[in-house]
């Protein structure tokens, strides 16, 4: 694959961790640029608690079990999440400030040190010429593996009548708990949102069991209840397709974000109060969220508010994704410059760790 002036493609390296919706988001952007990439996964050892502002350029914190991260390095790193971070900043740094980086959500790391980060409105970013608000995740599902699913759930769950409200089940992850209690409410509104037909319950590896023993009291027929579990078979695919309305709790930005791609109308159910929490000023969040110190708590009203504007159903999401890749071409398809000058020297953390 060749780009402009017959140059070869970017080589792209994707970090990868250890939330699948993180990783769905940078392997969708990966795909959707069109360039050959190499997943990098990683793992950690306990020094990940730590935060990117005391670890700043390190690979230390990662486990024996991950990939090697060793040059040549790429022209372009895309990474999600808190723990890819530092690793991506080393990076940056091995390569004397020539590879770009693209962090997707929150980086817990200073604004300046990435040429783009690809964020969301929850998270409450500061506006920044390298910081892209987008409406929803980058999380799309793949059609053909939904039509295959399809093609072996849809037999099986025929006897039930439509039309039919798929559940999407979450677990805990600030500000919202998800227990007991929570997994009875959820079942009840589910019971009250759908319009006849039936309930496609599938809780999630984040679930807990007493949530999940909850639900699994509280559902009544005509239902479907599929508890996640490792190594079986998963109809999460197969429900996306099948979907005729989608309940999605709170929690899940990437469930919701799937759910909201299919174009079908998306309610989305709180699982119990959000905790309080303790805001300093505005102006105080932003100072914060540029040096890399700390960002807002979670705000996921502010997601659930897209998906509810658009009426449930925001296909227009997708235009989300053809944004970023322009924005990420951007960086790197300069006339006159190879990809390896793209990124911006003046970005490299100083600090570097082995």
């Amino acid at each position: 694959m060749t780009e402009h002036s017959g140059q070869p493609a970017p080589t792209v390296w994707v970090l990868l961790g250890h939330r699948s919706g993180d990783n769905g988001q940078a392997l969708a952007l990966a795909a959707a640029l069109g360039w050959p990439f190499v997943p990098k996964r990683l793992r950690y050892n306990r020094l990940h608690h730590a935060p990117n502002w005391l670890l700043g350029a390190t690979r230390r914190h990662t486990g024996p079990a991950s990939d090697p991260i060793e040059p040549p390095w790429p022209d372009l790193v895309v990474a999600v999440g808190k723990r890819s971070v530092p690793v991506a900043r080393w990076i940056r740094r091995r390569s004397a400030g020539r590879t770009a980086l693209v962090q997707i959500g929150r980086p817990f790391a200073p604004l300046r040190d990435f040429d783009l980060i690809v964020t969301t409105p929850q998270y409450g970013l500061p506006p920044r010429a390298n910081v892209l608000e987008l409406l929803l995740p980058l999380n799309r599902p793949d059609p053909a593996a939904m039509t295959a699913a399809a093609e072996v759930w849809a037999p099986r769950l025929a006897h039930l009548p439509r039309p039919w409200t798929v559940v999407l089940v979450g677990g805990r992850s600030a500000p919202y708990r998800m227990d007991a209690s929570a997994g009875a409410a959820l079942v009840a509104e589910a019971a009250a949102v759908r319009h006849g037909g039936s309930l496609l319950v599938t809780t999630s590896p984040r679930t807990p069991p007493a949530a999940a023993d909850a639900i699994a009291a509280a559902l009544q027929p005509p239902s479907f209840l599929h508890r996640w579990a490792p190594n079986a078979e998963n109809p999460y695919p197969a429900l996306l397709a099948l979907a005729d309305a989608f309940l999605v709790t709170a929690d899940s930005a990437s469930m919701l974000a799937e759910a909201a791609s299919t174009g079908r109308p998306v309610a989305v159910f709180e699982p119990g109060p959000p905790r309080p929490s303790i805001r300093p000023p505005g102006a105080v969040w932003r100072w914060l969220a540029r040096s890399g110190i700390a960002t807002p708590p979670r705000n996921m009203a502010r997601l659930q508010s897209a998906v509810r504007i658009a009426g449930g159903a925001v296909p227009g999401s997708r235009d989300d994704l053809a944004r970023t890749v322009d924005r990420v071409k951007a960086l790197l398809l300069r006339p006159g410059l190879d990809y390896m000058s793209a990124a911006l020297p003046d970005a490299a953390p100083k600090e570097a760790v082995e």
